[in-house]
């Protein structure tokens, strides 16, 4: 059995979500922005996968820590893109591209602005969410 990926699941859904992509356009990016990137964005990191085990050995069904940075030249707007993820996955099952999700639970939301690199007083601001995501994934027959 194939099974997607979570972090490809979690960009399929976020990337067709029309309150998101109003805001977003496209540019939601696994792991690092490319330097290129415009403001706002959105960037994911898989940052944690656990196995659930019983005594017949690896079940099916993991908890995986996602973590989805909203960045933005403006407080608001981050806090704005935070709040759209958080209302429309909270507490949910889901299918995201062909991948079981039992549910999905904000554990965590956080401000971390970060001053810019250029040597200008402005600052990059990022609205952290990090994410349980309880879902299916192949294992060992």
């Amino acid at each position: 059995m194939t099974v997607p990926s979570l972090a490809r699941a979690i960009y399929a859904y976020l990337s067709t979500y029309a309150p998101l992509t109003t805001i977003v356009g496209t540019r939601i990016y696994p792991g690092i922005a490319p330097t290129s990137a415009s403001f706002p964005y959105i960037t994911l990191h898989e940052i944690m996968i656990e196995s659930v085990y019983y005594l017949g050995g690896a079940s099916a069904s993991f908890d995986s820590m996602v973590q989805v940075d909203c960045w933005s030249l403006e407080p608001m707007q981050a806090h704005q893109m935070a709040q759209i993820i958080r209302l429309s996955m909270d507490g949910m099952p889901a299918a995201w591209d062909g991948l079981e999700v039992d549910g999905v639970f904000i554990d965590s939301e956080q401000d971390a602005p970060e001053p810019a690199q250029d040597g200008s007083e402005r600052a990059y601001f990022r609205r952290i969410l990090t994410i349980s995501v309880w879902h299916m994934r192949a294992v060992p027959a």
